[in-house]
């Protein structure tokens, strides 16, 4: 089992150069166990992924209207660092899905739609999944609902 930790730290200095390992070398998780600590719960909260989508948009409304495309091109082409970034973005959007894969299955949220949705509508379709989808049920609630139903 690869630990995500190590990678998280790696990530805080090379962006997403750091989570490209352990995509790729990850297994499959489509089970939560444990416990939702307050800190688990406000990243699973709905507010939390209303608030990320706003200063997403924010952010990609000022890109947009205030950007450069034609001086970004020359950079790419040009700056070896701006080109691996813009790159590595690339490669973790083509891994992305088998994060989104595991979270829908730990969600019970088997929603083919969604997921393609999500898979092929670059960022905004990943935001829009932050707001809409359901809580994740930790072992404690799993087990009361067991009990609930006998």
């Amino acid at each position: 089992m690869v630990r995500f930790w190590p990678f998280a730290i790696a990530s805080v200095g090379s962006g997403v150069l750091g989570l490209l390992p352990y995509l790729a070398l990850r297994e499959p998780n489509q089970q939560f166990s444990g416990q939702k600590d307050a800190f688990l719960n406000l990243l699973d909260s709905r507010i939390y992924g209303i608030i990320l989508t706003f200063s997403t948009v924010v952010l990609l409304v000022y890109g947009f209207a205030f950007g450069n495309w034609g001086d970004y091109v020359q950079q790419f082409q040009s700056d070896r660092f701006i080109n691996g970034m813009s790159l590595a973005f690339c490669l973790f959007y083509v891994l992305f899905p088998i994060i989104i894969g595991d979270d829908m299955a730990r969600r019970r949220f088997p929603n083919a739609q969604v997921f393609l949705a999500v898979v092929f509508v670059p960022l905004l379709g990943s935001l829009a999944y932050l707001c809409l989808r359901p809580p994740l049920v930790s072992s404690t609630t799993r087990e009361e609902s067991f009990i609930a139903n006998r």
